[in-house]
């Protein structure tokens, strides 16, 4: 992912600025690497990554997909911290091309997926961009004594990747399940909730959707999902009947006992 940011990155710079005579590059601005520039250089140091906490989403999304129910969790968001410098014979050249590289990155709030390279097409959020809001620098000189090489004037830069963690917690879908309420004393029930469901089938053994399923006694309609599930809940436990209306009119019945813990399905 870091790799096919740093292209995305080097896109974006070289279309803006132009790739005559500018070079763009992703490696630590040491001595030994400053000593070979031969033209004018912007160099994205790579400083840190850390966790956004703010945009951290802690619920799970929930799919439902061939009988089975999975829940995902949200990929985390990451912001990504480069330090940006501009290397040239000459400082007032120097100067020059930070200033531009500062206006052509605080023109575009979030990266411009145009440019996006390799896995970063995978981005579902668009990437925000922040230009010099962000002091990611507590003592400059550490930084510099640490690369061996002289300070230079630099503008922090931060962008806010996702991080799929691909956790998936995987389980059999329930469509039918009762739950009974007992008082504690006397152990005696008290109340049942009762929730019963099924899937509806097409002619070929497809699940179809949209069709049109309602409990008869009741008057109590629902519509099947994407998958062809549906489920009813809240009603008395008893005999009753359920009728299911394929979108094309063609209507199929069957008796069944509400609260016998089966699912109940339908083939047209």
């Amino acid at each position: 992912m870091l790799g096919d940011l740093n292209e995305t990155l080097k896109k974006l710079v070289i279309s803006k600025l132009g790739a005559d005579g500018i070079d763009v590059s992703f490696e630590q601005p040491t001595r030994e690497w400053s000593a070979k520039i031969s033209r004018p250089t912007v160099n994205f140091f790579l400083l840190r990554l850390l966790e956004n906490r703010q945009l951290r989403d802690l619920y799970w999304q929930e799919r439902k997909e061939n009988q089975m129910s999975k829940r995902l969790w949200h990929p985390r968001r990451v912001d990504v911290y480069y330090m940006v410098t501009a290397w040239a014979t000459e400082p007032e050249d120097e100067y020059h091309l930070l200033w531009r590289i500062l206006g052509t990155l605080m023109r575009n709030p979030v990266l411009p997926d145009e440019f996006y390279v390799g896995s970063m097409r995978d981005q579902e959020r668009p990437v925000p961009i922040e230009v010099a809001q962000t002091e990611i620098l507590e003592n400059p000189a550490e930084i510099w004594s640490a690369l061996n090489n002289e300070f230079k004037p630099s503008v922090s830069l931060k962008l806010t990747l996702e991080l799929d963690l691909a956790l998936i917690e995987e389980s059999p879908l329930v469509l039918t399940k009762r739950v009974l309420f007992k008082d504690l004393p006397t152990s005696m029930e008290t109340e049942q909730i009762v929730q019963i469901g099924g899937t509806v089938y097409d002619h070929q053994g497809a699940p179809l959707a949209n069709a049109r399923v309602r409990v008869v006694e009741r008057n109590q309609a629902v519509s099947t999902d994407t998958q062809g599930h549906f489920t009813f809940s809240n009603v008395p436990r008893g005999e009753y009947t359920l009728e299911a209306t394929a979108p094309d009119g063609e209507v199929r019945r069957r008796q069944v006992t509400w609260g016998d813990n089966r699912e109940y399905d339908f083939t047209f």
